[in-house]
């Protein structure tokens, strides 16, 4: 027995098969919304990448830009005012002593006495 339209026939065979058909019909509705979801993504990551890339390319360019303006606002100090730059070198290569020294000599002072 099947129900047809709220009615019962004795053609289970015809309904099995009305029902696959129904299945199958389906299936594909569904293999195609899919299709249509997936290209939408597709496209959307397509667009996103672009966009990052632009972006990164402007911040690139940004920092780029900037390390330029200092290397050449340095280089021009250095040139303007050379003795300067010399005692600002040796200014903070001997803080930059003092402070390694300290921390070595502690540490050497601990395995020592340890």
């Amino acid at each position: 027995m099947a129900i047809e339209d709220g009615t019962v026939t004795k053609r289970p065979a015809l309904a099995a098969t009305d029902v696959a058909g129904a299945m199958e019909t389906r299936g594909r509705e569904l293999g195609r919304h899919a299709d249509e979801a997936s290209a939408g993504l597709r496209e959307t990551a397509r667009e996103t990448k672009q966009h990052m890339r632009e972006r990164v390319g402007d911040a690139t360019n940004t920092v780029r830009n900037g390390i330029q303006r200092g290397h050449a606002r340095v280089s021009r100090g250095v040139q303007e005012n050379p003795w300067q730059a010399l005692l600002w070198a040796a200014g903070i290569g001997a803080l930059a002593g003092v402070l390694l020294t300290r921390r070595t000599g502690k540490s050497a002072r601990r395995v020592r006495g340890a």
